[in-house]
């Protein structure tokens, strides 16, 4: 019974294995890239509370006053969602730090300009990379949390495709962090744009920017991922506990 639940498990994900080996060789292109005007710009910030909201979160939002700045709220993102794909209204159908995940991408798409998350303050001599589509990579692949681009790039078109069609992993079998960093996260968003014609993935050093890391989207079983060492340190405990029972249900038997 133990070795059927155990390949049941295995298959299961099975394919959450294999984009993530896709994920880990993924080579992204960094450049350089010259400076566009900042006028050519707006600044788009999603805050859609979860819970209390951190006071430095508010002093770092603020930090963007000196572009023309739109913060969008729930009913605003509903709006823009259906506006970018209005045939893929399973999009809607994300929660939470997923939810927001998608509204970002929906902004990007029909309006263009910056998106930055709450937590990433901009330096006052902040300036803007020339692309088409510019994204950051981090140690974790390309992130989300701060984009540039033309209005209607179609690489946002692109990402959302993917959100629709792999919702399958948004699925209460895959533990809150699995589901996160491969239906909207990190993983999806990465292989979305990996290798799109006309995007490029630059090093956060070219802008002046100064990230809180909020890291508000990860779960109670984020840590095990983000320290996998937690993982032989449950092991050798279970190994212990088992040991202690067997030896204690055995001196019942004497």
């Amino acid at each position: 019974m133990k070795v059927m639940i155990g390949i049941f498990i295995l298959a299961l994900y099975m394919p959450i294995l294999y984009y993530t080996m896709q994920f880990l060789v993924a080579d992204y292109n960094i450049k350089v890239t010259r400076v566009l005007d900042p006028e050519l710009y707006k600044v788009h910030q999603i805050f859609i509370p979860f819970g209390p909201t951190p006071p430095e979160w508010g002093e770092c939002s603020v930090t963007w006053d000196m572009f023309e700045v739109t913060r969008w709220n729930k009913g605003m993102c509903n709006s823009v969602i259906m506006q970018a794909m209005p045939s893929r209204r399973e999009l809607l159908d994300y929660e939470g730090v997923m939810f927001t995940d998608v509204c970002r991408v929906a902004i990007m798409y029909v309006h263009g300009g910056l998106y930055a998350d709450m937590d990433i303050c901009a330096n006052k001599d902040f300036t803007f990379p020339e692309c088409e589509a510019c994204f950051f990579k981090t140690s974790v692949g390309v992130s989300n949390d701060l984009m540039i681009a033309e209005k209607e790039h179609p690489v946002f078109l692109n990402i959302l495709q993917q959100y629709a069609d792999y919702a399958w992993v948004n699925s209460w079998f895959y533990l809150p962090y699995i589901r996160e960093m491969y239906s909207t996260g990190p993983v999806r968003f990465s292989l979305a744009v990996l290798g799109y014609p006309s995007v490029k993935v630059i090093p956060y050093d070219n802008v002046d920017i100064m990230h809180i890391k909020g890291n508000s989207w990860h779960s109670w079983d984020a840590v095990l991922f983000m320290h996998p060492w937690i993982f032989i340190v449950l092991g050798v405990a279970l190994c212990v506990w088992r040991r202690r029972r067997k030896g204690v249900i055995l001196g019942k038997d004497i």
